[in-house]
């Protein structure tokens, strides 16, 4: 899980908004283990917007009501903090292979 912080233009209000939250990047589908036993489901992304910051005209902050937010512009602050999120993890293109090993290890199966 990484806290992020991202820049976000609000689509319907079209101000930019500093949106605070989590992302968790999920896993891949699993078919085969290398011994041959069956995989099993990747589990999904998770991501949670925590805070929306508007700068009023004096550089004072002002809180958004989340609630408030229509949903073309939480899916805006939820699509920043997933691009925020993706940055935080530096992989070579299988972004699951240490984590494949470090399971099956656990397991019992290598």
């Amino acid at each position: 899980m990484s806290a992020v912080t991202a820049t976000v233009t609000l689509p319907m209000l079209d101000v930019d908004a500093e949106v605070t939250g989590t992302y968790t990047r999920g896993t891949k589908d699993v078919m085969y283990h290398r011994n041959g036993d069956p995989g099993e489901p990747g589990d999904p992304a998770e991501v949670e917007v925590e805070s929306v910051t508007l700068t009023g005209a004096k550089g004072e902050r002002i809180a958004v009501d989340l609630d408030g937010l229509t949903q073309r512009d939480r899916d805006a602050c939820r699509e920043a903090i997933v691009d925020a999120g993706e940055g935080d993890y530096d992989d070579d293109g299988d972004p699951d292979a240490a984590y494949e090993s470090a399971r099956d290890k656990a397991q019992g199966r290598w």
